[in-house]
């Protein structure tokens, strides 16, 4: 009777450990490509904020992390907005293309987070880096941080091709720009992986 077990159950065992290994293998399966950060800016316009700094410090190929520090001088207007702008180049092109545009109003968006999924997301991953605030009216005299925000070759589909990107997320007032935060890069495609 052991023997019918043991028989019964060695496959059952095998198809757990091949698919295990096969799931593992693909989670743990880098990208045919590698992202190169070579520029990040952070501006805004007097008075609105000081001692402002950013910088992104590679840990790993294709690994990330991003910094920023500013302390807000005047309380954030309830109408002011962000815009987020993704733009690429293929490399070789002169084209620059728009692959995401998005305006949203700050307070909204914090009053709302449960609303726009990957807004909730992007503001999980902040939370867990940063001290930015959740709600509205943003602290004045107060200094915001965000420390180690991992940025990965994983925001990047797998079929990401050869590209120049540019990530830009504005913040306006009405018509008046209140600060920049932009970061710029490559991608290339990865000669060992063929």
């Amino acid at each position: 009777m052991l023997y019918q077990n043991v028989i019964f159950w060695i496959p059952i065992y095998l198809l757990y450990v091949g698919s295990t290994t096969t799931v593992l293998a693909a989670q743990q399966r880098r990208r045919p490509f590698e992202i190169r950060f070579h520029n990040i800016v952070c501006n805004v316009s007097a008075g609105i904020a000081r001692d402002i700094h950013c910088d992104v410090t590679k840990f790993a190929t294709s690994r990330y992390h991003v910094n920023a520090e500013f302390t807000l001088q005047k309380e954030l207007p309830r109408t002011a907005f962000a815009e987020m702008l993704i733009t690429f180049r293929y490399v070789g092109d002169t084209r620059i293309r728009k692959f995401l545009t998005m305006k949203m109003n700050i307070c909204d968006i914090l009053s709302h987070i449960d609303s726009f999924p990957l807004i909730q997301m992007i503001m999980r991953s902040l939370t867990s880096s940063s001290n930015l605030p959740l709600s509205c009216p943003v602290k004045v005299n107060f200094t915001y941080k965000i420390k180690d925000l991992p940025v990965t070759d994983a925001f990047f589909p797998p079929y990401t091709q050869t590209i120049d990107f540019n990530f830009t997320l504005n913040f306006m007032n009405k018509k008046t720009w209140l600060a920049e935060f932009r970061l710029e890069g490559t991608t290339l495609r990865d000669t060992k992986k063929g």
